[in-house]
């Protein structure tokens, strides 16, 4: 889901996250984007998330470094990905699926998850 969303949002094709070549800069800023997003919604061990799209952890510790570095930034290329990153996690939080964690800790022992 947290593919799918990123690469609607940053307009590239999802089998490109998975090319072991580094690709054009459009296509790695999107690959690194859902690897964070994978992370920060805590969707596996960084070696499970890397595994996902073929790189390894020392690659998803980068992209961490790479997406905190612009987080920071102002000039307009980083305000137009820190504007995709804000957005995919917005549409990413609001998806059902996520749903249950948004719950609080008395909510969640006493409702079952649907499926």
């Amino acid at each position: 889901m947290v593919k799918k969303t990123v690469a609607k949002e940053c307009s590239v094709d999802l089998v490109c996250f998975f090319q072991e070549k580094r690709g054009k800069e459009s296509i790695s800023w999107a690959r690194q984007l859902a690897m964070y997003l994978c992370l920060e919604f805590k969707l596996g061990s960084q070696e499970e998330v890397a595994e996902r799209f073929g790189r390894n952890r020392t690659n998803l510790v980068y992209v961490q470094k790479i997406i905190a570095t612009q987080l920071e930034m102002f000039d307009l290329k980083s305000r137009l990905r820190n504007e995709q990153l804000f957005k995919c996690r917005r549409l990413i939080q609001e998806h059902p699926v996520f749903e249950y964690a948004r719950l609080s800790p008395p909510q969640l022992i006493s409702q079952p998850v649907s499926a």
